[in-house]
């Protein structure tokens, strides 16, 4: 089993899990950095070129091998961070409330699924803490739908199950569940999903740091169709160690006599709205597939 494996595998999660919820945050926090370093040191493993490819786009093609290594790094002790910080807080309210303060923001988003006065579609990128977000949105009173991914593994579905414990509605893709994601949109409510995560080589290529990045479009799709509006989601952490959570106003759906120029104009407004937040923290967007795969071979070392 490789690391990626390992990573999204049901032991590899039910670990983190339980050594999240029984090493006190003080020992987990040391125990985390040295396993991150080990895993960001594998220049072999698939997960570590995928990061190595993904942090030489969003941090503009220029960095040196040497300024990667400490970047791929760097991403590997946030993501162990954020497990930690998300596990120790599962069933602490308080602890979760003091990691992740509630704003203007998040509030209204939570009022507008209870009112269901529009369908919203919240969309956002695997940026920092983003699985304690939609704890704290669910628990807080967020009523939703969220669309993870198809065909879940052992992994995802602790992940989902986490999820679906504090309030989400968790429904993998698929035909039945977008369906029903239409039907709650056009009833006014919420559905959420990530659209960072390159999933069918045969999505459209879409404009993503100023490279072609095939890339979901489904919840434009969604939105034309049940007449929603979509809504950015970013995260990430403070200096502090708190995270925080922003929600980008409304958008409106552009149309297009053109179906396919439609969907891709669409979907391309969303993601430079993600652009910005993803480059003030690189080292914060937790993207562990190639959205690149053309610059793979561009940054990581030849075998032999």
């Amino acid at each position: 089993m490789n690391l990626q494996e390992l990573s999204t595998s049901r032991f590899g999660v039910g670990l983190s899990l339980f050594l999240g919820r029984t090493i006190p945050p003080g020992l987990s926090r040391p125990a985390g950095r040295v396993l991150a370093d080990r895993f960001a040191a594998r220049r072999e493993s698939a997960m570590v070129q995928a990061v190595r490819a993904n942090q030489w786009v969003v941090r503009g093609e220029t960095c040196t091998p040497a300024e990667l290594d400490t970047a791929v790094q760097a991403v590997f002790r946030h993501a162990g961070n954020c497990f930690i910080d998300l596990y120790h807080s599962l069933g602490d309210l308080r602890r979760q409330e003091r990691l992740l303060p509630e704003t203007p923001g998040m509030r209204a988003v939570i009022d507008h699924s209870r009112r269901k006065d529009g369908g919203l579609f919240l969309v956002a990128g695997h940026q920092s803490n983003f699985d304690l977000v939609l704890l704290a949105l669910a628990q807080r009173g967020l009523q939703g739908q969220l669309l993870s991914f198809g065909n879940p593994t052992g992994g995802y579905e602790v992940q989902n199950r986490l999820r679906a414990e504090a309030g989400w509605e968790v429904t993998p893709i698929g035909p039945s569940a977008l369906q029903k994601a239409i039907r709650r949109l056009q009833d006014g409510g919420v559905v959420a999903t990530g659209i960072d995560r390159p999933i069918n080589p045969n999505d459209p290529q879409l404009n993503f740091f100023g490279r072609p990045a095939a890339l979901p479009v489904g919840h434009v799709r969604m939105a034309l169709m049940a007449n929603a509006r979509l809504v950015v989601v970013s995260s990430g952490m403070h200096p502090d160690g708190t995270y925080f959570a922003g929600f980008s106003e409304p958008i409106e759906m552009e149309h297009r006599s053109d179906k396919h120029e439609e969907l891709v104009l669409n979907a391309e407004r969303a993601l430079k709205m993600l652009e910005g937040p993803i480059r003030q923290a690189p080292e914060q967007w937790l993207m562990f597939y190639p959205v690149w795969p053309e610059t793979l071979p561009l940054v990581n070392p030849v075998p032999g």
